[in-house]
């Protein structure tokens, strides 16, 4: 899902709600807390900019960070398992 929303020819903010599970999951997978931390700090300035930026200028090129950034937190994120010989996928089941 992160893949598609970096290779879509274009970004609504609308559209990065389909990275919510993709997050969650490297969320409940990661061992990091820095990992979450960054996260977290991502979601407040993608925040920040919807509730200022976006009433200034509402080209939406801003929007363009969002999508990569989720992608490379997300490989981050699940490069290290929490529990050795455990994949995220049986975190699902």
């Amino acid at each position: 899902m992160l893949v598609s929303l970096v290779a879509a020819p274009y970004c609504w903010f609308y559209d990065q709600c389909l990275a919510i599970p993709a997050l969650f999951e490297g969320a409940c997978v990661t061992r990091s807390r820095k990992l979450l931390a960054v996260l977290a700090l991502a979601i407040l300035v993608m925040d920040v900019e919807v509730c200022f930026v976006q009433l200034v200028s509402p080209i939406g090129l801003l929007n363009l960070w969002t999508a990569p950034a989720w992608l490379i937190w997300y490989l981050f994120a699940t490069m290290h398992e929490s529990k050795p010989g455990r994949r995220s996928s049986d975190l699902l089941t």
